[in-house]
């Protein structure tokens, strides 16, 4: 496991170590400035690698991460079309932290993904 981008953020990495499902997992995350209606063809601000990095050209245990200032979309390429979206408020989303956002993403998922 290579935490080593995210080394600042404890609540992610042990949600992630504390499972034998989220720790199979390599985690892939694009950060953006806008939205996610105006961040079509915009480059990220941020990209992340972090989790099982260790994984084949053709491994499924891959989760993307995109993170706009109005929603995060989380993807498990294993679950095929999948996509599990958790909402900001705008007004307030400047303030929340990455690493709260992160969490919002897994809590999202967690509730669809049984560990």
């Amino acid at each position: 496991m290579n935490f080593s981008e995210i080394a600042t953020m404890p609540t992610i990495i042990d949600h992630i170590s504390s499972s034998s499902n989220r720790s199979r997992f390599e985690y892939r995350v694009w950060v953006y400035s806008n939205d996610k209606n105006r961040s079509a063809g915009k480059q990220p601000i941020q990209k992340l690698r972090f989790g099982n990095l260790i994984q084949d050209q053709f491994s499924i245990d891959i989760v993307n991460i995109s993170v706009y200032q109005d929603q995060i979309d989380l993807h498990c390429v294993a679950e095929g079309a999948k996509h599990h979206i958790a909402k900001f408020d705008q007004t307030k989303s400047e303030k929340i932290s990455l690493e709260n956002k992160l969490m919002s993403g897994f809590d999202r998922w967690s509730s669809y993904f049984r560990d």
